[in-house]
């Protein structure tokens, strides 16, 4: 699996954007952050082993919008026994989707997209395509899905998805990626960006 910082310098390669993010080790990085980038900002664990569910191990914490919230969420944070570490990255707000790579032992690159953030298992609302991707095939994938009617009604940027959808799928093409998900992916008026990302 690749490390968070290898991962993110691949997404860069690639022109996928990836919320503002700094891996940090105390307290006095976290002001720094905030003093260049305001607040609301979200702090998370990145647990090295993959197994481990962050949202579910109580390893993110959303909605940090002042100096003391932000002291009481790094000292929660760090208490954690969970071996991985610590990021603080800007809060994004929009419309949460899933982007998935999958390699599929007889198709080969399978893309994914659908309904992301924790409504991805929920709701199951997905579509498929085979790597490499058309232009036509990223506008359809987006069409099929219960959250496109979403991403209408919020004057989301679906062109910017499409072209992530493209650029996902020309990695995952050249990268042999085995498995890869972006969730969430957050779109939005201004454009779409990454705000998790697992590489394997």
């Amino acid at each position: 699996m690749a490390s968070f910082q290898d991962s993110l310098k691949l997404l860069e390669e690639y022109g996928i954007s990836f919320a503002r993010t700094q891996i940090i080790t105390c307290f006095e990085e976290t002001k720094n952050f905030v003093s260049k980038n305001n607040f609301p900002v979200v702090l998370k664990k990145i647990p090295k082993n993959p197994s481990v569910h962050k949202k579910s191990s109580g390893l993110v914490i959303t909605n940090i919008a002042g100096n003391n919230d932000l002291s009481k969420a790094f000292l929660k944070l760090s208490s954690k026994k969970v071996d991985g570490e610590l990021v603080i990255q800007e809060q994004v707000k929009g419309v949460e989707t899933i982007i998935g790579v999958k390699k599929d032992p007889v198709f080969g690159e399978v893309i994914m997209f659908g309904c992301g953030g924790v409504f991805a298992e929920l709701f199951e609302d997905v579509s498929f395509r085979v790597c490499p991707l058309s232009v036509k095939d990223a506008e359809s994938m987006i069409q099929e899905v219960k959250v496109f009617g979403i991403l209408k009604k919020d004057k989301a940027d679906v062109q910017a998805l499409r072209k992530t959808l493209l650029k996902v799928s020309e990695m995952a093409m050249k990268e042999k990626i085995i498995e890869m998900d972006l969730n969430p992916f957050i779109v939005n008026e201004f454009g779409g960006v990454a705000v998790d990302v697992r590489i394997i």
